[in-house]
């Protein structure tokens, strides 16, 4: 298997608008706490199963 190569993100200045998410816990909309760096991790199919 090939790996696709790593991507360079660059650092935006400035600070976007709060992230809000829904919550399946209290079934409503949740305002997450701005940090310094933020992380998402999206299931998906798999690059073997894209072609």
């Amino acid at each position: 298997m090939h790996a696709w190569p790593a991507s360079e993100v660059p650092a935006l200045p400035g600070k976007g608008r709060d992230l809000r998410i829904h919550d399946t816990v209290t079934g409503g909309p949740k305002t997450l706490t701005p940090g310094p760096v933020a992380r998402l991790y999206v299931c998906g199919i798999t690059p073997y199963d894209a072609t």
